[in-house]
């Protein structure tokens, strides 16, 4: 590329920024925290070739009757019809990014002492869980934020 034109594509970028700078850059800064975020993180899950309704059947026989019995919140589950990959599991964080501090937190014990009780304990519960890890070919976690709508924090305040 040209040294001019790429001063024109500098210059060009740098007035875009200044125009659209945030009124904050203009007046005193002042801490801001989001406004009505909802905080989730988001696992994304290939699993090994022909491992995907196991892996689906393991999750709806084993791990959704531990939360249930241990009344701890489940993932929304998105399953890809499309794609590299075969489902995303989305956790809401009512806490914010602070549910993310806990190595273990108090839900995660629940639900395991809840898996554990249901299918003969801990060693049980323990080889159930390396069986689904077992299955898995690769998986990424990603963590982010939306926001509600008004309708969305009218309901939640019921």
């Amino acid at each position: 590329m040209p040294f001019k034109k790429l001063i024109v594509l500098a210059t060009g970028a740098a007035l875009v920024s200044a125009i659209s700078l945030p009124s904050f850059a203009q007046e005193e800064m002042k801490p801001m925290k989001q406004e009505n975020a909802v905080y989730m993180s988001m696992v994304l899950v290939k699993y090994k070739g022909g491992m995907r309704r196991k892996a689906m059947e393991h999750i709806d026989k084993y791990f959704v009757p531990a939360g249930q019995k241990a009344g701890t919140p489940g993932p929304w589950v998105l399953h890809f019809d499309s794609g590299p990959w075969d489902a995303a599991y989305f956790w809401d964080h009512k806490g914010g990014y602070a549910d993310l501090e806990w190595e273990t937190s108090e839900n995660d014990v629940k639900w395991m002492k809840a898996l554990a009780d249901l299918n003969g304990g801990q060693e049980a519960a323990m080889k159930l869980l390396d069986d689904y890890y077992g299955m898995i070919a690769k998986s990424t976690s990603e963590i982010g934020h939306h926001h509600q709508t008004p309708d969305e924090m009218k309901s939640a305040k019921k």
